[in-house]
């Protein structure tokens, strides 16, 4: 999705209904894992920056903690303002370098799988090595995500052997998502979790994998995140 979709997409009314539809009824089990997870490494003594922090939910949670916001719509960020009073938010990309952010934050968190609505796998690492530079040296960096694999279950190899000598390293996939309501989040990327957990540990020393709970485990396959420490000097 190019940022003129996504402002499309995340219009006043679709903020309106946003936290019902993902966070707080079928979703619930995982949001409440997150805010736990938020919780274990909300730092002490340095700020919490939420990037793509949409309605502000998840900053609402923690009213007492530090705690800015990051996000392209100004019609989500309206919401989150209300959700938060007094809480700075910011109206921008994560692409945009921020240079005076390098090393700020004793918790960088990018929640609602906002990293996919990226064009390229370039983009990818740009959004990755803002997490990271954002991150102070003794913080922690969060991501939830939705690695190909998460789709629908698919098995899908990341080293495999090439037809021709050599070898084929599947880094992500592309998908579209269509909601029932018709909106439509198209060319969204769905790097490989191993993908992205190599390029954390260019910035981290330390990349662990967490295990959501299954929501139906009938048929739902594993969602992860990855929480990144010990920054690389």
């Amino acid at each position: 999705m190019r940022e003129r979709e996504v402002l499309d997409v995340y219009n006043s009314g679709y903020a309106a209904g946003y936290e019902a539809r993902f966070l707080t009824e079928w979703r619930k089990p995982h949001t409440d894992f997150e805010i736990e997870t938020l919780g274990r490494l909300m730092p002490a003594h340095e700020p919490w920056l939420d990037v793509a922090c949409g309605t502000g939910y998840y900053l609402s949670q923690f009213p007492d903690a530090a705690r800015e916001g990051l996000d392209l719509s100004p019609d989500m960020l309206a919401r989150a303002r209300r959700a938060n009073p007094g809480v700075t938010f910011h109206e921008g990309s994560f692409f945009e370098p921020r240079p005076e952010w390098t090393d700020r934050w004793g918790l960088v968190s990018c929640l609602g799988n906002a990293y996919v609505v990226v064009q390229t796998m370039e983009q990818i690492r740009t959004v990755i090595g803002n997490l990271a530079r954002w991150t102070s040296p003794t913080g922690a960096c969060f991501l939830p995500l939705t690695p190909c694999d998460g789709l629908q279950g698919a098995s899908i190899p990341y080293d495999t052997p090439a037809l021709h000598p050599g070898r084929i390293i599947i880094t992500g996939v592309t998908w579209t998502y269509v909601e029932e309501s018709g909106e439509r989040h198209e060319a969204l990327i769905a790097p490989q979790a191993q993908y992205l957990t190599e390029q954390f540990l260019r910035y981290f020393h330390e990349v662990e994998s967490l295990v959501y709970p299954r929501l139906r485990p009938e048929w739902e396959p594993v969602q992860r995140a990855l929480v990144a420490r010990r920054k690389r000097t």
